[in-house]
């Protein structure tokens, strides 16, 4: 009895054709897996970020941990002292009778209930504001107010990391007295004018000085600029000093990590973040790719697909990050 050739063609057994499926839908999860995991594959194979030729990046927060309280208030410090950044960055405005409260404006509109320049209010007011704006800032914050320094160097007095202060508007005469309040420990100021960075010499020369302006190269130990502009690469790329980087407000709400990454490849010598337990994260994983790909560290067989998997992150090479000091090592 003849067949037809139709009838002829061996059909797959329903096991079979099970299997084909499932292989194909493993092998099609694995492939939209390591696509939605690009970022953490390149980091295992150190694809796309260029070598670093200084130490590691440190990073600082930038007025505090933002993304849990408003910026520069007492809150945001103690979070980011028991955060994971390398320090704490915070402003410094003094108040019409000498009291130093941490502030970055010198007007109290943007922060606070209050209104006016903080150098034409008394102690006495500035006690009385409340925070209710800024950067970090929502309507869960209740009763937060406008911390003094001295308070806050008091929280701070056990903290291992470096404290940058920012001396946003400084007076004549500032910058040697708030160095002096800092009582000699390992500390970095961010000054504009070289007359500042003599108060801060003489009044002690411990302290690591940062311009924020590109000026007087040696007379400083390094220079601030934004992160947000193609100027600063260039410049970092020429300087002989460490350079630091920081967000401008405009761009708070922006996701760092590219320039994050633009900063490391550019050998930036600090960040200052305002998401800095975001920053830490992906500077620790340019660190470990940095180390993977060199060959320097020994991670085990299933480092990569584990990285790209999204497990097995533990396996790659820990870290120690510099701390308790300002002071540069380049």
């Amino acid at each position: 009895m003849e067949t037809s050739s139709a009838s002829a063609v061996r059909q797959p057994s329903r096991p079979n054709l099970l299997r084909g499926v499932l292989i194909i839908a493993v092998l099609g999860a694995l492939v939209l897996l390591a696509v939605a995991s690009r970022d953490r594959v390149q980091l295992a194979l150190g694809i796309g970020y260029p070598e670093r030729s200084a130490e590691p990046m440190l990073v600082i927060a930038h007025r505090g941990d933002l993304d849990r309280y408003p910026e520069d208030t007492f809150e945001a410090i103690e979070a980011a002292a028991d955060g994971s950044a390398d320090g704490i960055e915070f402003d410094v405005q003094r108040s019409a009778d000498g009291i130093w409260y941490v502030l970055h404006d010198d007007t109290m509109d943007r922060t606070t209930d209050l209104s006016g320049p903080v150098h034409e209010l008394t102690s006495t007011e500035i006690d009385t504001a409340t925070i209710d704006g800024g950067l970090g800032y929502d309507t869960s914050h209740v009763g937060l107010g406008v911390p003094r320094l001295s308070d806050v160097l008091d929280m701070l007095r056990d903290y291992a990391g470096s404290l940058i202060v920012d001396l946003q508007h400084a007076a004549a005469g500032d910058a040697g007295e708030v160095a002096g309040l800092l009582d000699g420990r390992p500390a970095t100021m961010l000054v504009r004018d070289v007359e500042d960075i003599e108060a801060i010499r003489a009044a002690d020369p411990g302290i690591t000085v940062v311009a924020r302006q590109w000026v007087a190269p040696d007379l400083v130990d390094g220079f601030l600029m934004d992160a947000t502009t193609e100027a600063t690469i260039g410049r970092v790329r020429g300087s002989d000093l460490p350079v630091w980087t920081y967000v401008g407000e405009s761009n708070f709400s922006d996701d760092e990590t590219g320039l994050i990454r633009r900063a490391w490849a550019a050998d930036v010598y600090a960040f200052l973040s305002k998401h800095p337990e975001d920053a830490v994260e992906t500077v620790e994983g340019l660190r470990d790719a940095a180390r993977y790909a060199a060959g320097s560290a020994e991670a085990g067989t299933g480092v990569v697909l584990g990285v790209g998997l999204g497990v097995g992150y533990a396996d790659l090479p820990s870290n120690s990050r510099p701390m308790g000091s300002a002071k540069y090592s380049m």
